[in-house]
């Protein structure tokens, strides 16, 4: 049964001083208190202050895919995620810019790399709500639902301040409390930050063709407009456009915007109806210069954040949490896992910035350059197990 919320009886007896302060209750920061559980000592105290607000339920979603679903495996909860989840057999890229060089239709199929899937697919509040169930279930860690209104320097460590006016030592913050986070801010580390002229909408469909088990992203001039399979004749939406157009598509009814929707994707998988709230997101990115200092390491959105193209923020984000987890249990140098997630999230960030501003470009080498390498990706198939293999992080 997903959980809505910690009860007081979920609560454990408040700690002292924790070893081990997570801020932030989204899928990340839930992730990250499970890995320190999972991979530290018993010893070890770990605190996970939530927030008091759940993730709106509307149609927000994540391909978990390569590595992440081996993070899943050993907590214990591939099978959980797969009975709220979706199969990923492929992913399918098609371009209907309508400029003058159409790249081909690109597919990557799992079986082209020897498996059955790629990974999982789910909303982003059934991933927290299941986080949350174990973490009840395990009892090891300490959760607090709360809100956290301030954090301040305390020499090594941080001191933070709660809405109910308590303070909490933390000797050691991780920071999964998204992109405008108080812990970094805190913690003195300095972020990239830039914007795109674009808006995200979110939400979830139901439709009477199959989609069979393939995402599909169509490349228009604004922006992806991805179908995520969501179980059988539904699926998850994101659908990035200008914001003037996404101004007037929420401002619809919601069959004129399920007409409106079929018709960016060609009535693929034929007639619409919505079957979540809409979510309306404006486009930008992030990214921290460095993932740790004294007392703190960042995970998530709050060290990296860019536009949902390519199945790869979230999985980015289960990669930190894995990786601080082991260098925390190992004793590892923070120093260098901070050198291994820079140069992680470098790569990723650059390719997907790269790809997203390309769609955007009107100039005819960069239409034939993102043409001509979809199109290598879908004649060469070594290439495109290559792709694919880095995809999921294998």
């Amino acid at each position: 049964m997903a959980s809505t919320s910690f009860k007081p009886e979920h609560v454990a007896t408040l700690l002292t001083d924790p070893d081990i302060t997570v801020v932030g209750g989204g899928p990340i920061g839930c992730l990250a208190a499970l890995c320190l559980a999972d991979r530290l000592s018993t010893t070890k105290r770990i605190r996970l202050i939530t927030g008091r607000r759940l993730p709106p339920d509307d149609g927000r979603s994540a391909a978990l895919i390569g590595r992440s679903i081996t993070i899943l495996e050993r907590l214990g909860l591939v099978e959980q995620f797969r009975e709220r989840g979706a199969s990923l057999a492929g992913i399918r890229i098609i371009d209907v810019t309508g400029r003058l060089f159409r790249a081909p239709t690109t597919t990557f199929k799992a079986v082209d790399a020897g498996r059955d899937e790629f990974g999982l697919s789910l909303t982003t509040r059934a991933i927290v709500d299941l986080f949350r169930d174990k973490l009840i279930q395990q009892g090891r860690v300490e959760l607090l639902e709360v809100d956290v209104k301030s954090v301040e320097r305390d020499g090594d460590g941080f001191v933070l301040r709660d809405d109910e006016g308590r303070t909490h030592k933390a000797p050691f913050i991780v920071a999964a409390d998204g992109q405008r986070s108080l812990s970094r801010e805190a913690s003195g580390i300095t972020i990239q930050r830039w914007s795109y002229p674009q808006s995200a909408l979110t939400f979830a469909v139901s439709h009477t063709k199959d989609h069979g088990d393939i995402s599909t992203e169509f490349h228009t001039k604004d922006g992806p407009f991805t179908l995520v399979p969501a179980g059988y004749c539904r699926s998850t939406v994101v659908w990035m456009t200008n914001p003037e157009e996404a101004e007037q598509l929420v401002g619809l009814d919601e069959v004129g915007f399920a007409r409106a929707a079929e018709r960016v994707c060609r009535s693929m998988l034929g007639k619409f109806e919505l079957i979540s709230p809409r979510g309306a997101y404006p486009m930008g990115g992030i990214k921290a210069d460095r993932f740790t200092a004294p007392g703190i390491a960042l995970v998530g959105e709050t060290g990296h954040a860019f536009p949902p193209i390519g199945a790869q923020g979230m999985n980015l984000g289960f990669r930190d949490c894995d990786t601080l987890a082991q260098a925390l249990a190992e004793a590892t140098d923070l120093e260098t896992w901070d050198r291994e997630r820079r140069k992680d999230v470098g790569v990723i960030t650059a390719g997907v910035d790269a790809f997203n501003r390309s769609l955007l470009s009107d100039l005819l080498p960069v239409s034939m350059v993102r043409g001509a390498g979809l199109a290598a990706l879908q004649a060469i198939p070594p290439l495109r197990r290559a792709v694919m293999r880095a995809g999921m992080a294998e």
